[in-house]
């Protein structure tokens, strides 16, 4: 009863039973040294990321855009892979 507006994600007013209205979609980077990218704790999470069927369970969630999930974007010396 404190507010009438907040921002917030789509998951999360889903679950308060709260109305949704999206203001502009950011993408969420995860950030991995090189020096640990090939680490084998690491690897569980990168197979995830790229796992169809994960990514679907995220982009039912709502609000979510999985279509470059487990994509390297930028190596070092700013070069694309």
């Amino acid at each position: 009863g404190k507010a009438d507006a907040g921002l917030g994600i789509l998951p999360a007013a889903r679950a308060m039973g709260l109305d949704f209205i999206p203001l502009f979609s950011e993408e969420y980077d995860l950030v991995i040294p090189v020096e640990y990218y090939a680490s084998e704790l690491l690897s569980p999470v990168l197979e995830l990321t790229r796992n169809p069927e994960f990514q679907r369970e995220v982009e039912a969630l709502g609000g979510y855009d999985a279509t470059n999930m487990g994509v390297l974007k930028m190596t070092i010396g700013g070069g694309y892979s």
